[in-house]
């Protein structure tokens, strides 16, 4: 059997992205956002050599992306040099949001998030989205697992934001409220922008589980374009057993959370092994409301409309959909437990 050749020099991966004008009947030509700040030799990572980006060897990892409210497109993204793994201990790994004003044509615009070493941990995953509110330009929200500190201990929610259109950033904030003595892991953050702006936050916690190989899901949100922070809300009514399904014993899933977010509410999906045990191995998709205002008439139909719209960030396929309620009453703040799941009927 003949082995498959290998490529010579091994080239970077890219960030890519395409945007389409006419709801996607046609599509313009990708686009790297990344390739014009690597040009500029100021730009190049710590001792790598001009010649290496010449020979595709440095790149971008991860992309996301958001578009604000006159148009503009901004990529996170995050370097890339091959050779470098992505988990080596003495790696320093930047962060960066590219912007382009011409529909995702061109960035021209490359703004350093943060800088840190990832001593075995690296930036995962990130999730960018814009907020109508917090400037004239409205702001802008990422989230990512991390450590606040290369030494700190398991990874927390770290989140940034933008009030001046990606022209700046702020100092990273963790998220999670647990006791940092602790150290309990939050992993994979996913974030939603409701229309009025409110910003919805939430992530894999172990807080109330790791003893038992479990974990949860936890929320925050944020009313005034992240300046200030909920306390967290545990959403799971129980730990999911992770002895139990697809997790990291089996195939290492790395998909946060589903959220979709609306005015009066937010709906939260997941994967949950409740209802299988260790012969069975199965696991169901199962959905929480987490509820700002008094629903108007007909609104459970848009409850799942939102719970649909959260399944894409969920990242995972299951046979059922259980719906349950975590209320937030607008003048207490308390969460109030619902009445019991209501089994949505598969198609």
């Amino acid at each position: 059997m003949a082995a498959l050749p290998l490529a010579t020099p091994s080239r970077a991966r890219q960030a890519m992205v395409v945007s389409s004008l006419d709801g996607g009947t046609t599509f313009f030509d990708p686009v790297d956002p990344a390739d014009s700040f690597f040009r500029e030799p100021g730009n190049l990572p710590a001792g790598v050599a001009p010649e290496r980006r010449q020979a595709g060897q440095i790149g971008a990892l991860q992309p996301n992306l958001a578009v604000d409210g006159r148009g503009n497109v901004h990529v996170v993204w995050l370097e890339f040099v091959v050779g470098d793994p992505f988990h080596s201990p003495v790696r320093w790994r930047r962060v960066y949001v590219s912007r382009s004003s011409d529909q995702g044509n061109t960035f021209t615009e490359h703004v350093l998030v943060r800088t840190m070493t990832t001593d075995g941990v690296g930036l995962i995953g990130p999730v960018l989205e814009w907020s109508p509110r917090g400037g004239p330009e409205g702001s802008l929200h990422l989230v990512y697992e991390s450590r606040k500190e290369p030494a700190q201990g398991d990874r927390d929610v770290q989140y940034h934001r933008s009030v001046d259109g990606n022209r700046t950033w702020s100092e990273v904030r963790v998220l999670d409220d647990d006791d940092p003595k602790q150290l309990f892991g939050q992993f994979l953050p996913n974030v939603s922008v409701a229309p009025n702006g409110r910003v919805d936050v939430v992530w894999w916690d172990l807080r109330d589980g790791a003893a038992d190989y479990a974990n949860d899901v936890y929320y925050g949100y944020s009313e005034d374009a992240g300046a200030t922070w909920s306390t967290n809300l545990r959403v799971t009514d129980r730990s999911i057993d992770r002895k139990i399904g697809i997790w990291t014993n089996n195939s290492d899933t790395r998909q946060p959370p589903g959220i979709g977010s609306a005015d009066e509410l937010a709906v939260v999906v997941w994967d949950d092994t409740r209802n299988g045990d260790q012969v069975t191995d199965s696991q169901d998709l199962r959905a929480a409301t987490v509820q700002f205002e008094e629903l108007s008439a007909g609104g459970s139909s848009g409850i799942l409309a939102y719970a649909l719209a959260g399944l894409a960030g969920a990242g995972v396929v299951g046979l059922g959909l259980l719906i349950a309620g975590v209320v937030l009453r607008r003048r207490r703040r308390q969460p109030v437990l619902p009445e019991p799941d209501v089994v949505v009927p598969q198609p």
